[in-house]
């Protein structure tokens, strides 16, 4: 039979070395987190290059500024100051038409249709002088006579100058009394409207 060699390892060396071990793992431990902790806690030059190896430079982008617009304002010719022409004095009120007639005869139709201006020959139912003439014969201006307008009569004993005050529209049949009556003035003027219809003007003078 084969004896067993005596071991060299005691119960107390076992436990110290048990105890040796434990007391040096906590050391070696720490010692490894030393160690990496070196490797990751950089100086400031070497995080510094870190970053610049990691992050992307910014580049510094040229912003080009538009060049500023030259405003060219129009130029304003300045006309020269005109003055008004003063306005033209009024021209003068014309002057109230003048008429002249001549009479020619005293009568009735027949001495009209003799184409001249005729004093009527009424009877005594006409309080005024009564003169006439055919429209075609000259007797048309008394259609254009106003009122405030002349007209200078001679011949028969009415020689003078008469203003118009007023007129009135009548018929050839009608009487002449009735025609004129209620007219002012100092002579009558009678003659037809170009309508042919029997219608006829009367005009009133008054001596001035």
């Amino acid at each position: 039979m084969f004896s067993r060699a005596r071991s060299s390892l005691t119960p107390t060396t076992v436990a110290r070395a048990k105890i040796g071990a434990l007391v040096a793992t906590p050391i070696l431990t720490g010692a490894l987190a030393l160690v990496l902790m070196s490797t990751l806690v950089a100086s400031p030059e070497q995080s510094a290059q870190a970053r610049e190896s990691i992050e992307p430079r910014s580049q510094a982008v040229a912003v080009a500024h538009p060049a500023p617009i030259a405003l060219q304002l129009p130029t304003l010719a300045l006309e020269p100051t005109v003055e008004a022409a003063p306005a033209p004095a009024p021209a003068p009120a014309a002057a109230p038409a003048s008429w002249s007639i001549s009479i020619g005869a005293v009568g009735l139709q027949a001495e009209l249709d003799q184409c001249q201006w005729v004093r009527m020959d009424f009877s005594s139912a006409v309080p005024l002088p009564v003169v006439g003439a055919h429209n075609y014969c000259g007797g048309d201006i008394v259609l254009s006579m106003s009122v405030g307008e002349t007209v200078t009569l001679s011949g028969t004993g009415l020689d003078g100058t008469y203003v118009v005050t007023g007129s009135r529209d009548a018929w050839t049949d009608s009487p002449a009394a009735d025609a004129i009556a209620g007219m002012g003035g100092d002579v009558i003027l009678q003659t037809c409207y170009w309508a042919n219809d029997g219608s006829e003007r009367l005009v009133s003078l008054q001596r001035i």
